[in-house]
């Protein structure tokens, strides 16, 4: 992780085993629903239907070493798949975690996708799927997924809701978004989500923003003014400067993140223009982050 993020540590995922499975290529499998089976004839289909799925990844993305790992651990020798592969792999739940995994890493990767099926990963049974689904679109900010995103941030359960909104940190630039996670900042009715969305309201620079975060932080609970400092802190808005010094000598605790009055202290030092060190709380949260992401898809 770069600088001192205060970002958290997200939901921990199943024990699941992620070592990479030595399976056929994809060009020598025929899938059908829950089951995989050899054949022969799937090598000449796969000359007919294969649809140049590099072409197709974002062209910003296409020389990632993460992108690549995943090409090689899902293509035929001669580096090349079938899209329509792609998705029967990412939602066959037969195949091992790492598969499906290295799939939903090229599904999100693509300028244009198949966005029922992503509402079909991110509002599943599986979270481990959903989870990394999330991370991968935050990482590639994959536009296509977007209405989607909006959709699971009304409709899903809580847990997922919270996700959502801190993978929504992504599209800074678009102003439904936006509106989108203040809403969920200030009327979600579960603390976490709302906290997840005052999170990511750190990228988005507008006076909307800073106002909205400066009330949450004279009005909201202790977890909701720790993260509205975060994101002032982050945005180093300094016409919050005045709103923010109120809060420094707040020595209540926010578990696991700190005290509201060490994020308070920082956020100010920000806005004066200062780097602050990492505290020990931040060393811990990206440690876990870090942590997490290696077990689950190893997240670069």
């Amino acid at each position: 992780m770069v600088r001192r993020s205060r970002r958290r540590a997200l939901p921990k995922l199943a024990h699941a085993r992620t070592r990479k499975t030595k399976l056929p290529h994809l060009h020598q499998l025929v899938l059908t629903r829950g089951t995989a089976n050899v054949s022969i004839a799937a090598v000449d289909e796969m000359k007919t239907i294969n649809h140049g799925l590099r072409a197709k990844i974002s062209p910003r993305l296409r020389n990632s070493g993460t992108i690549k790992e995943a090409l090689r651990h899902l293509s035929g020798p001669n580096g090349s798949m079938a899209g329509n592969l792609v998705e029967t792999y990412a939602l066959n739940d037969a195949l091992p975690l790492d598969q499906r995994l290295s799939a939903i890493t090229l599904l999100t990767s693509l300028t244009d996708g198949n966005a029922k099926l992503l509402q079909r990963l991110i509002g599943g049974d599986d979270r481990t799927l959903a989870l990394e689904a999330l991370k991968r679109i935050n990482q590639f900010r994959t536009e296509w997924a977007k209405p989607a995103l909006l959709r699971g941030l009304r409709n899903l359960d809580a847990s997922r809701r919270s996700i959502i909104a801190w993978s929504l940190s992504a599209f800074s630039d678009d102003s439904d978004i936006e509106r989108a996670l203040l809403l969920a900042a200030t009327r979600d009715e579960n603390l976490d989500v709302r906290a997840h969305a005052i999170e990511a309201l750190r990228e988005f620079r507008s006076e909307k923003v800073s106002k909205t975060l400066v009330r949450i932080l004279q009005k909201g609970s202790p977890t909701e003014r720790f993260w509205a400092l975060y994101s002032l802190g982050t945005l180093a808005d300094d016409t919050a400067a005045f709103a923010v010094t109120a809060y420094c000598d707040d020595h209540t605790e926010v578990p696991g993140f700190g005290s509201v009055g060490e994020e308070a202290r920082w956020a100010l030092s920000r806005m004066r223009g200062a780097r602050p060190a990492k505290s020990k709380a931040t060393l811990r949260r990206n440690s876990s982050i870090v942590g997490e992401k290696k077990h689950a898809s190893g997240l670069r």
